[in-house]
């Protein structure tokens, strides 16, 4: 399989949402939203813009190693950061916001655009629409679980489930981290004029990276090296343990993959990914893009909270999503349903329209107008292209006497009632 390659050069990438693009971005934040909410995740807003002094802590714990902030100069001289992440943001704002005072755990998520340069391409910057959720002060496994039961759902949700993933790897805590890694070390370094060339330079700053290379000869010199799982310590065993039987229990497939650690981000202890694999038709072989990501954050806790915090987070990554539900031809799929259409015959007609409209939106009636339009039959041909059951029509006579005209747009039978009896005469007119 083949992991997609990140195309920005140099720049923003932007995406302008028109309204179907925006109705199926909203789809995709209402099926995280929905499960999110009802497990009592709470949503919070947080600016953009970040200041740099806040952010020191994180730098010092090594979490930027793979995604450098994006520094903007004010003209005041100050210097300050544009959001990294969602997830860094929630951790600033629960320690600025002294929320150590409240019941713990606290469930928070948000939905904003992201910033960062890539660690290997540092005069570049992407920009991303992120999907956050964080769980704070619970050590138990039923925080990873809950997090990945909703990133689960939601992507059942959008009929993405067959082709979904979920890799998931204990990577060690302080204790029990540090006796693999040095195993890792060892077995490459005698064995380090075979590997290929980006692995010798991976093995200088972070020899976990070797893992995932795609190089035969290095696959095949990986097949004995040592497993991170064989070195974990008591507690961890225990913790990953249970993650494991709470997404058997839930009916969630999952991939214990030795080789994910996220290392030089937020995430130790526990990571996890979700990957979808795209179909090529060219190839056969599938292209794996990567749709969120999460896991346990201990050092970003202390990081930011100077003592430990128990923190679990996760971030979907909106465009992602939403490019492959294109690709599927879902754009259209949440196109808005227009049941009734209003349309009106004179000056006075129109003028008595708005407050009609008002009533029937307050009625729990959804009605599509075009009151620019002055010609009936353009009016009509608008309810047909949008395919409307029913067309309303007021006139002068009857907005003197308080009816309306009620059409049946598909075999033009109409019928005169009453304004106030239009909000329970369409209720029943559309259940049939």
């Amino acid at each position: 399989m083949s992991r997609e390659k990140s195309s920005h050069k140099g720049e923003i990438v932007k995406i302008d949402r028109m309204p179907e693009r925006a109705r199926l971005l909203l789809r995709i934040e209402k099926a995280l939203e929905n499960p999110g909410e009802f497990y009592r995740f709470e949503r919070v807003v947080f600016p953009v813009v970040e200041h740099s002094r806040a952010y020191g802590a994180f730098a010092k714990a090594g979490l930027f190693d793979e995604r450098a902030p994006v520094v903007v100069r004010l003209w005041s001289g100050e210097e300050v950061l544009l959001r990294i992440s969602g997830l860094l943001s929630i951790l600033r704002g629960y320690e600025e916001n002294k929320m150590n005072d409240f019941p713990h755990p606290l469930k928070f998520y948000m939905e904003e655009q992201v910033f960062f340069a890539p660690a290997h391409r540092k005069e570049d910057i992407v920009e991303h629409r992120e999907w956050a959720i964080s769980m704070i002060g619970d050590e138990g496994p039923v925080a990873e679980a809950e997090i990945i039961q909703i990133f689960w759902k939601a992507f059942e949700k959008l009929g993405l489930g067959e082709r979904v993933g979920l890799h998931i790897n204990a990577v060690g805590c302080a204790l029990c981290r540090n006796g693999f890694r040095s195993s890792l070390a060892s077995y490459l370094r005698n064995r380090a004029l075979r590997l290929c060339k980006n692995c010798k330079r991976k093995t200088k700053s972070s020899n976990v990276k070797v893992l995932r290379c795609s190089d035969d000869e290095c696959r095949r010199i990986l097949e004995q090296a040592p497993q991170v799982l064989d070195f974990l310590c008591e507690i961890c065993k225990k913790h990953l343990r249970g993650i494991l039987e709470f997404l058997g229990e839930s009916g969630i497939p999952y991939s214990l993959d030795h080789s994910l650690f996220l290392e030089g981000l937020w995430y130790d202890t526990i990571v996890f990914e979700f990957v979808y694999a795209a179909p090529s038709a060219e190839s056969g072989v599938p292209t794996i893009h990567l749709l969120a990501e999460g896991g346990r954050m201990m050092r970003a806790g202390e990081a930011a909270y100077g003592k430990r915090l128990d923190v679990v987070g996760g971030s979907v990554f909106m465009d992602r999503v939403e490019q492959i539900l294109v690709d599927k031809g879902k754009l259209g799929a949440g196109a808005k349903k227009i049941d009734v259409f209003f349309a009106h015959l004179s000056d006075a007609a129109k003028k008595k329209s708005l407050p009609l409209l008002e009533d029937l939106r307050q009625g729990g009636v959804s009605v599509e107008e075009s009151l620019g339009k002055d010609s009936i039959r353009s009016q009509l041909k608008i309810a047909e292209r949008v395919s409307a059951k029913i067309a309303l029509i007021l006139g002068q006579k009857e907005a003197l006497d308080s009816t309306i005209i009620v059409r049946e747009m598909e075999s033009g039978i109409q019928e005169t009632i009453s304004q106030e009896k239009l909000i329970e005469f369409l209720k029943r007119k559309l259940k049939k």
